[in-house]
Order: C-alpha cells, then structure tokens, then sequence
C-alpha cells in the first residue's frame, strides 16, 4: 500500500508539467486573440472583484515573474506556496515522516482572507494597484 501512495505523489508534478507544456502551446494563439479571460463581475458593472487579476498572476507565475505576479493578485502566489507546503507535508507523509508547514490555524486563514479583502477594496480606489496588462 505504501508503493501506492508514492505512486499518486507524482500526479501533481506531473500535471504541473502538462498545464505548463499547454500554456507554451496556446500562448501565441492567445496573444493574437487578446484577452481571453472575462471577468462577468467587471463585465457588467466595471469593479475589479477580489479574484481579478488571479488568472495573470499565475501566468506571470508560469513565466517567473512573481513581482508583477503578485502585482496582479497576491493571492495566487500564496495559494501557491501553501499547495506545495500541502504537498511537501504528503511526500513525508508517504514516507512515514509527520512534518507539518501547511498552516492549519483558522486564525492564519481569517487574517489572510482579511488582508485580501482590504487589498481588493484598496485597489477599486488606486488604480496603481489594478491588474497589469499581459504582456
């Protein structure tokens, strides 16, 4: 059983490959398209939700570019780190090692929602702060 649980370790890194492999693929398609990812809530009334930004940060990311990454939506660096902190905990744990660095303290989670929600509605009032264009 253990062999097993080793085994479903690679999916992940396996995945990230592929997605990676796939934005290489479609990025001159997208370029000449523009954008193609819309928020509805900006759409409809032109406020930048909490979440915009989100899909150009982890694009940014995927280039390596974390300072426009976090530019764009700080929250998806961290969602991140926190995924591969989950992930490093697993591989110990398949190995029969308990380490924990995923935080698990509703306390961490309130405050970075909160810290998030007050960046949101910082930036509907500065526009510094709105998303990059891609580039």
């Amino acid at each position: 059983m253990p062999d097993k649980k080793r085994m479903l370790l690679l999916i992940p890194p396996v995945l990230l490959l592929a997605v990676c492999i796939f934005h290489e693929a479609l990025a001159p398609a997208a370029k000449t398209v523009g954008d193609l990812y819309t928020c509805p809530l900006r759409a409809v009334t032109g406020i930048h939700c909490p979440g915009c930004g989100g899909t150009r940060s982890m694009l940014e990311l995927l280039h390596g570019h974390l300072g426009k990454a976090i530019h764009d939506n700080p929250a998806a660096p961290v969602i991140v780190l926190v995924a591969i902190l989950w992930y490093i905990e697993k591989v110990f744990a398949a190995f029969g090692k308990r380490v924990r660095l995923f935080p698990r303290s509703m306390w961490f989670w309130g405050i970075a929602v909160g810290i998030h929600l007050v960046w949101a509605v910082t930036r509907l009032f500065v526009p510094e702060l709105l998303p990059l264009p891609l580039s």
